[in-house]
């Protein structure tokens, strides 16, 4: 935050690379951390019933999705949740 109240107001151009770098790397924590959530959904010998799968499978996706917007939040810059969403739907 210190950035954005002008500490650094001389280094514009590394304040907006910064940013770009933490949207990137908060996209790719997002979507890993979606990948173990889904690894977890059926750990059992026996099958869940499909609606059971269903429900963990949309709270997984609501999960990461919050998380990355958790991320960006001290940011201005425009999320990339429809790419977060096609890195989960290609899992």
């Amino acid at each position: 935050r210190g950035l954005q109240r002008g500490m650094f107001h001389e280094l514009p151009s590394l304040w907006n690379a910064w940013a770009l770098q933490v949207v990137a790397v908060s996209l790719n924590d997002a979507d890993s951390w979606f990948g173990s959530l889904l690894a977890k959904i059926d750990t059992k010998n026996q099958p869940i019933p499909v609606n059971v799968y269903n429900d963990r499978l949309d709270e997984s996706r609501e999960n990461a999705t919050n998380f990355y917007l958790a991320l960006l939040r001290d940011f201005d810059s425009s999320p990339q949740v429809g790419e977060l969403r096609k890195r989960m739907d290609a899992r």
